[in-house]
């Protein structure tokens, strides 16, 4: 993957979830511009819950430290939407991957190798061993993904 992942705004505002349903509410609509030429769009309104790490390395890695929690907002729609669209998790994980290592959103050296690492073996455990790596969508997510 040697495109880069363009957001539009670049820092859209990120907010605390005031109901602590998730951790984050996004208060803007986001552009995303994936390689290979797709476009996703996500709502203003949307709740995630930031970097998702296994839990003996929650005290090492944070879930929001600066400015890649825009890395986490696009990987966790990415994931929560996975049965709307034709990205498999080899290539959300890689966009994921693409945004950390961005100068733009560089928090740093540490985060930028250890995050996607750690986000990466998240998901592998909760894929094998729950058979799902999100679960259900806590609320109704509306999805609008360009294809060309």
């Amino acid at each position: 993957m040697n495109k880069k992942v363009i957001l539009t705004p670049s820092h859209p505002k990120i907010v605390n979830d005031r109901d602590n349903y998730r951790k984050f509410y996004l208060t803007q609509d986001v552009i995303v511009d994936l390689p290979k030429g797709h476009r996703l769009i996500v709502k203003m309104g949307y709740r995630f819950d930031g970097h998702s790490v296994p839990w003996p390395l929650k005290f090492f890695l944070l879930k929001a430290k600066g400015k890649d929690i825009y890395a986490a907002l696009v990987h966790d729609y990415l994931i929560e939407t996975e049965g709307f669209h034709r990205f498999n998790r080899r290539f959300i994980d890689r966009v994921y991957m693409t945004i950390m290592e961005d100068d733009l959103y560089f928090t740093s050296k540490f985060r930028r190798y250890w995050m996607p690492l750690a986000v990466n073996i998240n998901g592998f455990f909760r894929w094998t061993f729950w058979g799902d790596y999100r679960g259900k969508p806590k609320t109704a997510t509306v999805v609008d993904v360009q294809i060309r």
